[in-house]
């Protein structure tokens, strides 16, 4: 995705790669790790854009109110389609409500 069409307040779907012994409801591409202790899936999160940087990095702000940094380019960030915008628009709201409320607090990369 290109950084030029991102601007700070939109919805972002990003799908991150989690370890866990116990997925949750919402993972996806679930698969057992090489020795079958854990499981490797996939969950999608529902991000809104706090800023995009003039070197092509993009501020997420997640709805507990963490901040991530990826790529601009990053093949896991995408736009929602509209059946996504009305179905999780939940989530999206809560993770806007927290960027217009609320400074930054962690800054990490997935």
């Amino acid at each position: 995705m290109a950084t030029t069409s991102l601007r700070p307040g939109d919805w972002i779907i990003y799908c991150k790669t989690k370890f866990s012994p116990h997925p949750g409801a919402r993972a996806r591409n679930v698969k057992p790790t090489e020795h079958g202790d854990e499981y490797c899936y996939t969950v999608d999160k529902f991000w809104v854009v706090a800023g995009v940087e003039p070197d092509g990095m993009v501020l997420l702000k997640t709805r507990r109110g963490n901040t991530h940094r990826v790529t601009g380019d990053d093949p896991h960030l995408r736009k929602p389609a509209l059946w996504e915008r009305l179905l999780y628009r939940g989530k999206f709201l809560a993770a806007e409500a927290t960027w217009k409320n609320a400074p930054a607090t962690t800054v990490s990369t997935p």
